[in-house]
């Protein structure tokens, strides 16, 4: 699950395409946001799921009326219908939720206890970002803990990772490519599979070796259109939440600062972390004051679980492997913020690596390796090396005696020179 230095790791990608696109162009790199509901996870009646929440409050949609001097925008149907089934059950959850707190208040009034305010319906319907094209403005980010925002024109994206969502930068035409062909997704259910709908990764993208190489497809949640690149989110599980926060005036960088008033109230209020360690160091203290204070209270509750449940919101950021890693370092309860280590600039430059590849889902070995080898303290992976072709022929988890047919003469394009067919012998 991507944590505070995962996102970290996101978050540097897209600053370092930004900066170089400034640093050529003399100009604040401009995007435009789309969305792709057609991927999105649509829960079901025993089982609510939402990928997308949206905050319009403070948009005025006629700002993105269509022109009528182009010709008609005509969305994906798919996208459409998805948008169009999530408002409804979005719609039909407000009205479930507004429901018990009127029946709350009025449970509080016969009690003779002041009653909470019940909120005004609140809109849910996210059509509004399928139906037309999203204007095109000024892309700034910033990140919380873990989550990111990225924001384009009106419409600023607060993404929570789940469980192995990721970004990815591609060109203009690796985008094209990439989404132009859709297909019903892997669900066993073959109507909901309809629904649910993934791309064919073209073979362009799919490196020699790699398995299953007929059937590669992945699912795109949002992606931000760059005049040179595009940057996309995508997740295989489907369990990344998007959060669109809609302003009518233009997002600026001004607008995610640490201490404005939309980084406060509204872009990371559908997942609350607590104050970023590293960002916003103050307000973390306080609420560890109070956590600790909490704690005299009740002095069973394993450290490791204050850390990977947050309740107290204390620890922003904190996963399992990263609360861990932390306890590891310290060995009692936290008063400093061990995701620093995940800013220094030896972690970058180890870590945080563009994969030596025209192909942007090429598997960064380099930054892999480094990661588990030099910065996780807890889980431990063991590597083991082989030739390629012995690895294609699928006899890399051979266990005990085995035969390998000429697998000695290694093809020209194998990573690793293959050894005297008498060596090889004898290692079997």
């Amino acid at each position: 699950m991507p944590e505070a230095p995962e996102v970290f790791g996101f978050f540097k990608k897209i600053d370092r395409l930004c900066k170089e696109e400034e640093r050529v162009t003399g100009q604040i790199p401009q995007a435009q946001i789309r969305l792709f509901p057609r991927c999105f996870a649509l829960g079901s009646d025993t089982k609510k799921y939402f990928s997308i929440s949206i905050d319009c409050q403070h948009f005025d949609k006629k700002l993105e009326e269509p022109d009528p001097n182009k010709p008609p925008y005509t969305p994906n149907s798919n996208d459409l219908a998805n948008a169009i089934t999530i408002s409804k059950q979005a719609e039909q959850e407000e009205k479930l939720k507004l429901k018990a707190k009127k029946a709350e208040a009025e449970k509080a009034k016969r009690a003779g206890r002041t009653p909470e305010p019940v909120p005004e319906p609140r809109e849910t319907s996210c059509v509004y970002l399928v139906d037309r094209p999203l204007k095109q403005g000024p892309l700034v980010y910033a990140m919380r803990g873990k989550c990111l925002v990225v924001a384009a024109g009106h419409h600023a994206v607060t993404i929570n990772f789940g469980l192995e969502s990721s970004v990815y930068i591609l060109s203009r035409l690796d985008f094209e490519a990439l989404t132009a062909i859709d297909a019903p997704g892997p669900n066993k259910n073959a109507k909901k599979a309809q629904h649910l709908r993934v791309f064919k990764v073209p073979s362009q993208f799919i490196d020699p070796g790699s398995p299953t190489e007929q059937k590669r497809t992945i699912s795109i949640f949002c992606a931000f259109v760059m005049t040179n690149h595009v940057i996309i989110v995508a997740d295989f599980a489907r369990l990344a939440r998007l959060h669109i926060t809609s302003s009518s005036t233009f997002w600026s960088a001004k607008d995610l600062q640490v201490g404005s008033k939309w980084r406060k109230e509204n872009l990371f209020s559908q997942f609350p972390d607590g104050p970023d360690w590293v960002l916003e160091t103050n307000d973390a203290f306080e609420r560890l004051d109070s956590w600790r204070q909490s704690c005299m209270e009740d002095k069973s509750t394993p450290i490791v679980v204050a850390l990977t449940t947050n309740t107290s919101k204390a620890f922003g950021g904190f996963g399992r492997h990263l609360a861990n890693d932390y306890l590891y370092h310290v060995a009692i309860p936290p008063g400093l913020s061990v995701s620093e280590m995940w800013q220094e600039k030896e972690f970058v430059s180890r870590c945080i690596t563009t994969a030596n590849s025209s192909n942007p889902f090429t598997f960064n070995h380099i930054s892999n390796n480094n990661y588990l080898k030099m910065y996780c303290k807890v889980y431990f992976k063991k590597f083991n090396e082989t030739w390629k072709d012995v690895q294609a022929k699928g006899h890399s988890t051979t266990v005990g005696p085995a035969s390998f047919p000429q697998s000695g003469k290694a093809t020209q394009d194998s990573y690793w020179q293959a050894w005297p067919s008498s060596i090889w012998e004898a290692k079997c």
